[in-house]
């Protein structure tokens, strides 16, 4: 990370992973607009993520969900190093959110329990 990056300025998104099963559901776009939602709550300008610099299907994934690649690092010691980050105002599902604060399960549609 350099200086000029403002990490103050992000929520990091660290190693999201949705089960096969689960697969379909839209989970994977709902988490990273609550994580804007969130950011954006805390004062935040953006959501970044780092991810494998060989993975472009991924990189493409993240890609379509409004992050802007920012640069390729190549660190010795990890295979990440694909930079990216999004504006935390973006949503790509508006009409199908999690919740951003916290609240009991009643409050969630009985259709995503």
């Amino acid at each position: 990370m350099r200086d000029t990056d403002r990490p103050e300025s992000a929520l990091y998104l660290y190693k999201l992973i949705v089960a096969r099963e689960a697969s379909g559901r839209h989970l994977g776009t709902r988490v990273i607009d609550w994580m804007c939602r969130l950011a954006a709550l805390e004062g935040r300008t953006w959501v970044r993520i780092d991810t494998w610099r060989t993975n472009t299907e991924l990189h493409a994934y993240y890609e379509r969900l409004g992050f802007s690649h920012v640069r390729t690092e190549a660190p010795a010691h990890r295979r990440s190093g694909w930079l990216a980050q999004r504006p935390v105002g973006q949503q790509v599902m508006p009409d199908d959110p999690l919740l951003v604060s916290p609240g009991t399960l009643s409050e969630v549609p009985a259709q995503r329990r």
